[in-house]
């Protein structure tokens, strides 16, 4: 930070914000076949290392959490039911533990564990 009215954090990086972040997604979604209307999808999420105060006295770690889904499309199975979709997600599927972010030594957060959930969907 440029501008403080502490001289510590002068020319240092604030608190609770990554060097750097990158994430990728990637899915497939079956045409044709036995499998026609299921897609499935994987992604990657990697956040880096970030100061844990901002006199930067201590890091916090980086941490890469993988996430998934799977989806099916009953329409491509019978016309009948043309706009029911199925679809879950799960995020963090390692269920890494890891710190999020830290606003100083004494309140750091933990990140989410593994969460999955499901949606059933129907569209006219």
């Amino acid at each position: 930070m440029e501008d403080s009215p502490t001289a510590s954090e002068i020319d240092k990086s604030p608190a609770r914000i990554p060097a750097h972040q990158a994430a990728l997604w990637s899915k497939y979604s079956f045409t044709s076949g036995a499998l026609d209307g299921l897609a499935v999808g994987a992604g990657i999420r990697y956040v880096g290392t970030s100061w844990g105060n901002n006199t930067n006295s201590f890091e916090v770690p980086a941490v890469t959490l993988v996430d998934a889904s799977l989806s099916y499309d009953f329409g491509a199975r019978s016309p009948d039911l043309e706009g029911l979709s199925l679809q879950v997600n799960a995020k963090n599927i390692a269920d890494k533990t890891y710190v999020a972010s830290c606003a100083s030594a004494y309140a750091c957060f933990y990140g989410s564990g593994r969460s999955v959930t499901a949606t059933l969907k129907k569209t006219w």
